[in-house]
Protein backbone atom coordinates (compact mmCIF):
# COMPACT_ATOMS: atom_id res chain seq x y z
CA UNK A 1 0.00 0.00 0.00
CA UNK A 2 1.14 3.53 -0.35
CA UNK A 3 1.81 6.32 1.76
CA UNK A 4 -1.65 8.59 2.46
CA UNK A 5 -1.42 11.58 -0.05
CA UNK A 6 1.51 14.18 1.36
CA UNK A 7 0.65 17.69 -0.91
CA UNK A 8 3.89 19.13 0.58
CA UNK A 9 6.29 16.70 1.44
CA UNK A 10 7.76 15.01 -1.41
CA UNK A 11 8.21 11.20 -1.73
CA UNK A 12 11.91 11.42 -1.97
CA UNK A 13 14.00 14.39 -1.51
CA UNK A 14 17.76 14.60 -1.45
CA UNK A 15 19.97 17.38 -0.44
CA UNK A 16 22.87 17.15 1.25
CA UNK A 17 25.45 18.25 3.39
CA UNK A 18 26.76 21.75 1.34
CA UNK A 19 29.96 21.85 0.10
CA UNK A 20 32.23 25.11 -0.13
CA UNK A 21 33.29 25.73 -3.35
CA UNK A 22 37.03 25.56 -1.37
CA UNK A 23 38.84 22.10 -0.38
CA UNK A 24 38.71 21.35 2.83
CA UNK A 25 40.89 21.51 5.40
CA UNK A 26 41.95 18.34 7.34
CA UNK A 27 43.45 19.90 9.96
CA UNK A 28 40.53 21.82 11.01
CA UNK A 29 37.77 19.80 12.89
CA UNK A 30 35.18 22.06 10.94
CA UNK A 31 36.78 21.44 7.63
CA UNK A 32 36.13 17.33 8.16
CA UNK A 33 32.55 18.10 7.45
CA UNK A 34 33.49 20.14 3.90
CA UNK A 35 33.11 18.21 0.84
CA UNK A 36 33.34 19.43 -2.88
CA UNK A 37 30.89 18.65 -5.25
CA UNK A 38 27.28 18.34 -6.52
CA UNK A 39 25.26 14.99 -7.27
CA UNK A 40 24.27 15.02 -11.18
CA UNK A 41 20.55 16.14 -11.09
CA UNK A 42 21.76 19.12 -9.14
CA UNK A 43 20.57 18.23 -5.70
CA UNK A 44 22.86 18.66 -2.97
CA UNK A 45 22.74 15.32 -0.77
CA UNK A 46 23.10 15.31 3.24
CA UNK A 47 25.70 12.65 3.84
CA UNK A 48 26.03 11.45 7.65
CA UNK A 49 29.72 12.50 7.53
CA UNK A 50 30.30 11.96 11.47
CA UNK A 51 30.26 8.71 13.46
CA UNK A 52 28.12 9.06 16.43
CA UNK A 53 30.75 9.96 19.35
CA UNK A 54 30.77 8.06 22.61
CA UNK A 55 28.94 11.10 24.50
CA UNK A 56 26.03 11.55 22.46
CA UNK A 57 22.79 9.52 22.49
CA UNK A 58 21.84 8.00 19.45
CA UNK A 59 18.36 9.79 19.47
CA UNK A 60 16.91 12.92 20.58
CA UNK A 61 13.41 14.40 21.18
CA UNK A 62 12.94 17.60 18.66
CA UNK A 63 10.24 19.81 18.67
CA UNK A 64 9.41 20.69 15.18
CA UNK A 65 7.83 23.67 14.28
CA UNK A 66 4.78 22.08 12.56
CA UNK A 67 4.30 18.78 13.44
CA UNK A 68 5.40 19.42 17.29
CA UNK A 69 7.31 16.97 19.43
CA UNK A 70 9.06 14.28 17.36
CA UNK A 71 12.19 11.64 17.46
CA UNK A 72 15.04 11.94 15.64
CA UNK A 73 18.45 9.95 15.23
CA UNK A 74 21.67 11.72 15.81
CA UNK A 75 21.79 12.84 12.22
CA UNK A 76 18.01 14.33 12.86
CA UNK A 77 16.80 11.73 10.13
CA UNK A 78 13.16 10.71 12.04
CA UNK A 79 12.45 7.86 13.68
CA UNK A 80 9.06 5.30 13.27
CA UNK A 81 6.74 2.98 15.09
CA UNK A 82 5.23 0.02 13.36
CA UNK A 83 1.77 -0.84 14.51
CA UNK A 84 2.10 -4.25 13.40
CA UNK A 85 4.97 -4.62 16.18
CA UNK A 86 3.71 -5.53 19.80
CA UNK A 87 5.23 -2.87 21.92
CA UNK A 88 6.83 -4.71 24.96
CA UNK A 89 7.11 -8.13 23.72
CA UNK A 90 11.12 -7.26 22.49
CA UNK A 91 10.12 -8.56 18.83
CA UNK A 92 9.81 -7.67 15.63
CA UNK A 93 7.55 -7.88 12.69
CA UNK A 94 9.66 -5.84 10.25
CA UNK A 95 12.25 -8.53 9.19
CA UNK A 96 14.31 -9.53 5.70
CA UNK A 97 13.27 -7.15 2.90
CA UNK A 98 10.92 -5.09 5.37
CA UNK A 99 14.23 -4.39 7.40
CA UNK A 100 16.56 -3.16 4.07
CA UNK A 101 13.66 -0.62 3.81
CA UNK A 102 12.74 -0.06 7.83
CA UNK A 103 16.27 -0.43 9.31
CA UNK A 104 16.25 -0.86 12.48
CA UNK A 105 17.72 1.76 15.04
CA UNK A 106 20.76 -0.20 16.42
CA UNK A 107 20.96 0.28 20.23
CA UNK A 108 24.14 1.38 22.28
CA UNK A 109 25.82 -1.31 24.91
CA UNK A 110 27.02 1.80 26.31
CA UNK A 111 24.63 3.71 29.27
CA UNK A 112 22.67 6.30 27.70
CA UNK A 113 23.02 9.91 28.90
CA UNK A 114 19.56 11.32 27.81
CA UNK A 115 16.36 12.63 29.31
CA UNK A 116 14.75 9.81 27.54
CA UNK A 117 16.93 7.10 29.19
CA UNK A 118 14.01 6.06 31.40
CA UNK A 119 12.08 4.87 28.15
CA UNK A 120 14.72 3.50 26.24
CA UNK A 121 15.14 -0.14 26.02
CA UNK A 122 16.93 -2.68 23.48
CA UNK A 123 16.39 -6.29 22.52
CA UNK A 124 18.37 -8.88 20.37
CA UNK A 125 16.92 -9.38 16.90
CA UNK A 126 17.39 -13.07 15.36
CA UNK A 127 20.26 -11.77 13.19
CA UNK A 128 22.48 -11.02 16.74
CA UNK A 129 22.15 -6.90 16.87
CA UNK A 130 19.92 -5.15 19.09
CA UNK A 131 17.41 -2.61 18.62
CA UNK A 132 16.38 0.22 20.57
CA UNK A 133 13.03 0.57 21.64
CA UNK A 134 11.36 3.56 22.91
CA UNK A 135 8.60 3.01 25.34
CA UNK A 136 8.83 -0.76 24.04
CA UNK A 137 8.30 -0.11 20.55
CA UNK A 138 11.17 -0.76 17.98
CA UNK A 139 12.59 1.74 16.55
CA UNK A 140 13.06 2.08 12.56
CA UNK A 141 14.87 4.61 10.03
CA UNK A 142 13.08 4.89 6.82
CA UNK A 143 15.23 4.79 4.05
CA UNK A 144 13.60 6.82 1.81
CA UNK A 145 13.73 9.95 3.86
CA UNK A 146 16.50 11.83 2.83
CA UNK A 147 16.92 15.35 4.49
CA UNK A 148 16.60 15.29 8.35
CA UNK A 149 13.29 15.81 9.66
CA UNK A 150 11.65 14.48 6.84
CA UNK A 151 8.67 12.47 7.17
CA UNK A 152 8.11 10.98 3.68
CA UNK A 153 6.94 7.11 5.80
CA UNK A 154 4.04 7.81 7.42
CA UNK A 155 0.88 5.94 7.18
CA UNK A 156 2.96 3.84 4.61
CA UNK A 157 0.72 0.55 4.56
CA UNK A 158 -1.27 2.46 7.15
CA UNK A 159 1.15 0.95 10.17
CA UNK A 160 3.85 3.54 9.75
CA UNK A 161 4.13 6.47 11.68
CA UNK A 162 6.89 8.97 13.00
CA UNK A 163 7.12 8.21 16.95
CA UNK A 164 6.54 10.92 19.52
CA UNK A 165 8.95 10.94 22.31
CA UNK A 166 6.31 9.61 24.40
CA UNK A 167 5.87 6.65 21.97
CA UNK A 168 2.95 7.70 20.36
CA UNK A 169 2.82 8.16 17.03
CA UNK A 170 2.66 11.01 14.66
CA UNK A 171 -0.59 10.71 12.41
CA UNK A 172 -1.59 14.77 11.69
CA UNK A 173 0.20 15.82 8.39
CA UNK A 174 0.74 19.79 9.33
CA UNK A 175 1.86 20.41 5.54
CA UNK A 176 -0.56 22.36 3.11
CA UNK A 177 -3.49 20.37 2.04
CA UNK A 178 -3.11 21.04 -2.01
CA UNK A 179 -1.54 23.33 -4.04
CA UNK A 180 -3.67 24.78 -6.57
CA UNK A 181 -1.64 25.74 -9.94
CA UNK A 182 -4.73 27.68 -11.39
CA UNK A 183 -2.99 31.04 -10.31
CA UNK A 184 0.58 31.25 -11.86
CA UNK A 185 3.29 32.44 -9.76
CA UNK A 186 4.63 36.62 -9.47
CA UNK A 187 8.09 37.21 -9.56
CA UNK A 188 8.10 37.69 -6.00
CA UNK A 189 6.40 34.72 -5.24
CA UNK A 190 9.45 32.61 -7.13
CA UNK A 191 12.12 35.36 -5.23
CA UNK A 192 10.19 33.51 -2.02
CA UNK A 193 11.01 30.23 -2.65
CA UNK A 194 14.50 30.83 -4.26
CA UNK A 195 15.19 32.50 -0.75
CA UNK A 196 13.88 30.01 1.49
CA UNK A 197 15.59 27.11 -0.80
CA UNK A 198 18.93 29.00 -0.41
CA UNK A 199 18.30 29.56 3.01
CA UNK A 200 18.45 25.25 3.45
CA UNK A 201 21.15 24.87 1.31
CA UNK A 202 24.01 26.86 4.12
CA UNK A 203 21.88 26.91 7.16
CA UNK A 204 21.66 22.83 6.53
CA UNK A 205 25.33 22.14 7.27
CA UNK A 206 26.32 25.06 9.52
CA UNK A 207 23.24 24.03 12.02
CA UNK A 208 25.13 20.10 11.19
CA UNK A 209 28.02 21.50 12.03
CA UNK A 210 26.52 23.46 15.19
CA UNK A 211 24.73 20.50 16.55
CA UNK A 212 28.26 18.61 17.43
CA UNK A 213 30.74 21.16 17.46
CA UNK A 214 29.13 24.35 19.21
CA UNK A 215 31.00 24.55 22.85
CA UNK A 216 27.67 26.09 23.86
CA UNK A 217 25.70 23.90 24.41
CA UNK A 218 22.09 25.94 23.53
CA UNK A 219 23.88 26.56 20.15
CA UNK A 220 24.60 22.64 19.97
CA UNK A 221 20.38 22.22 20.58
CA UNK A 222 19.82 25.09 18.59
CA UNK A 223 21.69 23.12 15.32
CA UNK A 224 19.73 19.87 15.32
CA UNK A 225 16.52 21.69 15.82
CA UNK A 226 16.89 24.05 12.93
CA UNK A 227 18.25 21.44 10.87
CA UNK A 228 15.68 19.84 11.64
CA UNK A 229 12.84 22.36 10.26
CA UNK A 230 14.99 23.18 7.52
CA UNK A 231 14.83 19.90 6.23
CA UNK A 232 10.79 19.78 6.41
CA UNK A 233 11.31 23.29 4.96
CA UNK A 234 13.36 22.11 2.13
CA UNK A 235 10.63 19.79 1.29
CA UNK A 236 8.18 22.00 1.77
CA UNK A 237 9.32 24.34 -0.98
CA UNK A 238 10.71 21.98 -3.46
CA UNK A 239 7.20 20.45 -3.86
CA UNK A 240 5.83 24.02 -4.24
CA UNK A 241 8.09 24.88 -7.37
CA UNK A 242 7.97 21.50 -8.64
CA UNK A 243 4.47 21.90 -9.15
CA UNK A 244 4.53 25.28 -11.02
CA UNK A 245 7.87 24.40 -12.71
CA UNK A 246 9.65 27.02 -10.99
CA UNK A 247 13.71 26.92 -11.46
CA UNK A 248 15.57 27.03 -7.99
CA UNK A 249 18.85 26.86 -7.02
CA UNK A 250 20.94 23.99 -5.97
CA UNK A 251 24.06 25.87 -4.29
CA UNK A 252 23.78 28.98 -1.53
CA UNK A 253 24.88 32.40 -3.27
CA UNK A 254 28.75 33.91 -3.08
CA UNK A 255 27.96 35.21 0.27
CA UNK A 256 26.33 32.34 2.12
CA UNK A 257 29.08 29.82 0.72
CA UNK A 258 31.89 32.99 2.47
CA UNK A 259 29.63 32.76 5.85
CA UNK A 260 29.89 28.76 5.58
CA UNK A 261 33.99 29.15 4.75
CA UNK A 262 33.86 31.90 7.99
CA UNK A 263 32.41 29.37 10.35
CA UNK A 264 34.57 26.61 8.56
CA UNK A 265 37.56 28.70 9.30
CA UNK A 266 36.78 29.54 12.85
CA UNK A 267 39.51 29.66 15.21
CA UNK A 268 37.92 27.55 17.91
CA UNK A 269 34.78 26.48 19.37
CA UNK A 270 33.75 29.71 21.21
CA UNK A 271 34.28 31.73 17.78
CA UNK A 272 32.02 29.29 15.86
CA UNK A 273 29.32 30.03 18.42
CA UNK A 274 29.66 33.62 17.88
CA UNK A 275 29.90 33.10 14.07
CA UNK A 276 27.22 30.91 13.49
CA UNK A 277 24.88 32.58 16.23
CA UNK A 278 25.17 35.94 14.46
CA UNK A 279 25.19 34.77 10.52
CA UNK A 280 21.90 32.96 10.40
CA UNK A 281 20.25 35.52 13.03
CA UNK A 282 21.50 38.26 9.97
CA UNK A 283 20.54 35.40 7.44
CA UNK A 284 16.65 34.53 8.95
CA UNK A 285 15.49 38.75 9.55
CA UNK A 286 16.38 39.07 6.32
CA UNK A 287 14.20 36.07 4.92
CA UNK A 288 11.28 37.69 6.94
CA UNK A 289 11.27 40.87 5.04
CA UNK A 290 10.44 38.52 2.01
CA UNK A 291 7.99 36.49 3.33
CA UNK A 292 6.43 39.89 4.22
CA UNK A 293 6.07 41.02 1.11
CA UNK A 294 4.61 37.43 -0.13
CA UNK A 295 2.09 37.47 2.11
CA UNK A 296 1.34 41.45 1.59
CA UNK A 297 0.31 40.98 -1.91
CA UNK A 298 0.37 37.49 -3.43
CA UNK A 299 -2.48 36.24 -5.69
CA UNK A 300 -1.37 32.78 -5.54
CA UNK A 301 -2.90 31.04 -2.25
CA UNK A 302 -0.67 28.08 -2.57
CA UNK A 303 2.34 30.69 -1.98
CA UNK A 304 0.41 32.71 0.62
CA UNK A 305 -0.21 29.57 2.73
CA UNK A 306 3.82 28.55 2.61
CA UNK A 307 4.43 32.14 3.21
CA UNK A 308 2.34 31.29 6.65
CA UNK A 309 4.28 28.33 7.00
CA UNK A 310 7.59 29.63 6.52
CA UNK A 311 7.10 32.80 8.36
CA UNK A 312 6.14 30.05 11.83
CA UNK A 313 9.85 28.47 11.71
CA UNK A 314 11.45 31.93 10.79
CA UNK A 315 10.54 34.25 13.94
CA UNK A 316 11.19 30.56 15.58
CA UNK A 317 14.79 30.68 14.42
CA UNK A 318 15.19 34.21 15.06
CA UNK A 319 14.02 34.12 18.92
CA UNK A 320 15.91 30.65 19.18
CA UNK A 321 19.46 32.15 18.31
CA UNK A 322 18.66 35.05 20.11
CA UNK A 323 18.17 32.54 23.39
CA UNK A 324 22.04 31.75 22.72
CA UNK A 325 23.09 35.13 24.35
CA UNK A 326 25.40 35.70 21.59
CA UNK A 327 23.97 37.76 19.26
CA UNK A 328 25.01 41.04 19.10
CA UNK A 329 22.53 42.98 17.82
CA UNK A 330 24.65 46.67 17.48
CA UNK A 331 25.76 44.60 14.08
CA UNK A 332 22.18 44.01 12.99
CA UNK A 333 21.15 46.62 9.90
CA UNK A 334 18.77 49.15 11.15
CA UNK A 335 15.27 48.84 10.12
CA UNK A 336 14.87 50.39 6.89
CA UNK A 337 11.40 51.89 5.76
CA UNK A 338 10.57 50.44 2.11
CA UNK A 339 10.46 54.16 0.21
CA UNK A 340 6.82 53.73 -0.83
CA UNK A 341 5.60 53.12 2.39
CA UNK A 342 7.19 56.54 3.34
CA UNK A 343 6.15 58.29 0.17
CA UNK A 344 2.76 56.87 1.52
CA UNK A 345 3.05 57.89 4.86
CA UNK A 346 3.68 61.18 3.88
CA UNK A 347 1.37 61.51 1.45
CA UNK A 348 -0.84 60.80 4.11
CA UNK A 349 0.40 63.57 6.49
CA UNK A 350 -0.22 66.16 4.31
CA UNK A 351 -3.49 64.87 2.77
CA UNK A 352 -4.69 64.75 6.67
CA UNK A 353 -3.25 68.61 6.97
CA UNK A 354 -4.89 69.81 3.85
CA UNK A 355 -8.28 68.26 4.81
CA UNK A 356 -7.70 70.23 8.63
CA UNK A 357 -6.81 73.63 7.05
CA UNK A 358 -9.91 73.46 4.58
CA UNK A 359 -12.44 72.51 7.77
CA UNK A 360 -10.78 75.40 9.62
CA UNK A 361 -11.08 77.86 6.49
CA UNK A 362 -14.75 76.64 6.15
CA UNK A 363 -15.32 76.83 9.83
CA UNK A 364 -13.87 80.54 9.99
CA UNK A 365 -15.94 81.59 6.72
CA UNK A 366 -19.12 80.15 7.44
CA UNK A 367 -18.71 82.06 10.95
CA UNK A 368 -17.48 85.07 9.44
CA UNK A 369 -20.70 84.91 7.29
CA UNK A 370 -23.39 84.05 10.05
CA UNK A 371 -21.90 87.09 11.69
CA UNK A 372 -22.05 89.59 9.15
CA UNK A 373 -25.52 88.20 8.33
CA UNK A 374 -26.31 89.36 12.07
CA UNK A 375 -25.40 92.51 12.06
CA UNK A 376 -26.96 93.13 8.50
CA UNK A 377 -30.09 91.92 9.74
CA UNK A 378 -29.42 94.10 13.14
CA UNK A 379 -29.24 97.22 11.50
CA UNK A 380 -32.44 96.97 9.53
CA UNK A 381 -34.80 95.87 12.59
CA UNK A 382 -33.19 98.63 14.84
CA UNK A 383 -36.67 100.81 15.86
CA UNK A 384 -36.68 104.48 14.63
CA UNK A 385 -36.78 107.30 17.52
CA UNK A 386 -39.64 109.46 16.60
CA UNK A 387 -38.85 112.64 14.95
CA UNK A 388 -39.37 116.02 16.72
CA UNK A 389 -41.40 118.22 15.31
CA UNK A 390 -39.71 121.80 14.50
CA UNK A 391 -40.71 123.86 17.17
CA UNK A 392 -42.71 127.06 16.65
CA UNK A 393 -42.37 130.81 18.15
CA UNK A 394 -45.95 132.97 18.39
Amino acid sequence: MTPRRRSLIPAAVGIALLAATTACDDSNSYGSYYSAGVPDGGQIRLVAQQTNPANRPPVHAVEAFDIGPMLVDDQGFSLYRYDRDDAGTSTSNCTGACAEVWQPMPASREPLGTLLQGRLGSFTRPDGSDQLTLAGWPLYRYTKDEVPGETTGQGVDDAWFPIRPSGGKIEEDAQLESVDTSTPLSDTDVELLVKVRQAGLWEMPSSNWARTQGENRRVREIGLILLVDHGRLDGMVRTVAGRFGAELPDQPNVKQQDWLNEMRDAGSAAEFDRIYANRLRLAHGKVLTYIANVRAGSRNEAVRAFADTGNSAVLRHINLLESTGLVDFEELPSPVLDASATAAGAALSMEATDVFLALLLAALLCGGTVLALWLVRGSGTRPRKPRTPPMTYP
